[in-house]
């Protein structure tokens, strides 16, 4: 494998690892604003849903390129 495909196939994982994430705490926020309507206690989530934010956003960086974690609206791995 070229040193070139081996970039292109990383930056396709690193784009896909974003969405993921992103995708991910959009669920987890769901299942908190469900909890709360239900009158539930979901400050630890709320708490952890948070960090995750912030940790997601400070991992991927488009250099090694693959996601821009500030656009999730940026296609995956383009």
């Amino acid at each position: 494998m070229s040193e070139t495909q081996i970039w292109i196939n990383q930056k396709m994982i690193n784009g896909r690892l974003c969405q993921v994430d992103w995708r991910l705490i959009s669920a987890l926020k769901e299942v908190s604003a469900a909890l709360k309507g239900l009158g539930a206690n979901v400050n630890t989530l709320d708490s952890l849903v948070t960090e995750a934010t912030q940790i997601s956003a400070s991992v991927a960086i488009p250099d090694p390129p693959g996601c821009d974690p500030r656009n999730q609206k940026a296609p995956a791995g383009g």
